[in-house]
């Protein structure tokens, strides 16, 4: 599967970029100044960071189509943020901040890699949970790029079903 675009346009007002692997905090920063550049300027494009970083332990302040894509069915829990996988094993972490009328969302999803990190921590708060990722899911090796490819061809197919036109009828 050929990576997806370093940085490509869905729509004029969205931009889609693959960053590869990158410094969590680089990754924060980014986002910050692109949130900064979005209140000076309300009508620049909307972005999307395609990336991968480090493993880090991160604390909150307070259905995926992806996953289908790779026969995996994720799902919600009642009362619980993120994806899972039945009922014990979570996929992925989501989390929102808004600034200034801004919103910031993320998600990390684990792909591939070791989840033995997991065993030191409660993560999100939840005990009993096991942490997963596509890869153990799938019981075959799968890259962060190839998954980024197939979540940039989400995007592009889906975005005009997301997009909501606030300029007066």
């Amino acid at each position: 599967m050929s990576p997806p675009t370093q940085t490509s346009s869905v729509a004029s007002d969205l931009r889609i970029s693959w960053l590869g692997q990158i410094k969590f905090a680089d990754a924060l920063a980014l986002q910050k100044d692109i949130v900064a550049r979005k209140c000076e300027d309300r009508a620049a494009a909307d972005e999307v960071l395609l990336l991968e970083h480090e493993p880090v332990y991160t604390i909150g302040r307070t259905p995926v189509d992806l996953l289908a894509e790779f026969q995996i069915a994720g799902a919600r829990r009642d009362g619980l943020t993120g994806v899972w996988i039945g009922h014990q094993r979570k996929i992925a972490s989501i989390g929102v901040g808004v600034r200034h009328w801004i919103t910031m969302h993320g998600f990390a999803l684990n792909v591939c890699g070791d989840l033995a990190p997991f065993a030191q921590i409660v993560p999100c708060g939840i005990n009993d949970v096991a942490m997963t990722s596509i890869e153990r899911e799938l019981g075959q090796s799968i890259s962060v790029i190839d998954v980024a490819a197939v979540f940039e061809n989400l995007v592009r197919r889906r975005i005009d079903d997301l997009h909501v036109d606030l300029a007066p009828a």
